[in-house]
């Protein structure tokens, strides 16, 4: 009975130890998994930030184009004004040619000075 005993005893320790094995097999295998969904975290982690720093660029030039876009209106701004001065000149200078063109055909020797007048005063614009 002692023999039997021992037996049953030493086959459920074999049996342990057995299982004991399959569960540090088992053990390991999740170190490894761990390991490798650790490595896949950083590896996100690591893209994130290069999409951080890329969402950053984007914004920069967001704003960059916000900044340019503010300078071009001002231009078109500022274009639309002397465009209109210009328009203005040109209708004085219209305005003047018409009056040399007058006075031209009205002329006589007393305004002969006149017309030389108007025409400086057309030379300068």
């Amino acid at each position: 009975q002692e023999v039997y005993s021992k037996a049953v005893l030493e086959a459920k320790l074999e049996k342990a130890r057995t299982d004991l094995r399959k569960q540090e097999d088992h053990l390991a295998s999740l170190k490894v998994e761990v390991a490798a969904e650790k490595a896949a975290l950083v590896a996100t982690c690591l893209e994130l930030g290069e999409r951080e720093k890329e969402v950053a660029t984007l914004r920069q030039s967001a704003s960059d184009c916000g900044a340019l876009r503010a300078a071009l209106d001002a231009a078109k701004a500022d274009l639309s004004e002397r465009e209109a001065r210009l328009e203005e000149m040109q209708e004085e200078v219209r305005a003047a040619e018409e009056r040399a063109a007058h006075l031209s055909r009205e002329a006589t020797p007393s305004k002969g000075r006149q017309l030389e007048t108007l025409r400086e005063e057309l030379g300068a614009v």
